[in-house]
């Protein structure tokens, strides 16, 4: 038995960056949107999925070092959450079909991102 959900969020984010001096940035987001949720049941050989579109939202910010015109540095967090996605997936063994609803609690991700960047 195996149960698997994937989610794939789709977002329009508005960033605003923060003026410094020097070699520094730094920038602060939201982001709206949704997020393609997808169910992947397996169940004594009987695979079941379902997809689901809920509503998504992110916050973020960031703080980069430029060490050369071309070159930076970065550190980053991110904030990614959802609604409550539910999926309705049917098997039929026999006469019979069973109809099973599956419920989540909204999904919530938290990262932290080191980058580099290269501009060319």
């Amino acid at each position: 038995m195996s149960f698997d959900t994937y989610t794939i969020p789709i977002l329009l984010n508005f960033i605003y960056k923060i003026p410094m001096k020097g070699h520094w940035s730094s920038y602060v987001g939201i982001g709206m949107g949704g997020a393609a949720s997808l169910l992947d049941y397996n169940i004594g050989g009987s695979d079941l999925t379902d997809f689901n579109f809920v509503f998504a939202y992110q916050a973020e910010a960031g703080l980069k070092y430029k060490f050369s015109q071309n070159a930076s540095v970065g550190i980053a967090y991110d904030f990614l959450g959802t609604t409550d996605p539910s999926w309705n997936v049917s098997q039929t063994i026999g006469a019979p079909t069973t109809f099973i609803h599956f419920k989540e609690k909204g999904f919530y991700t938290h990262s932290i991102t080191l980058s580099f960047t290269w501009d060319f």
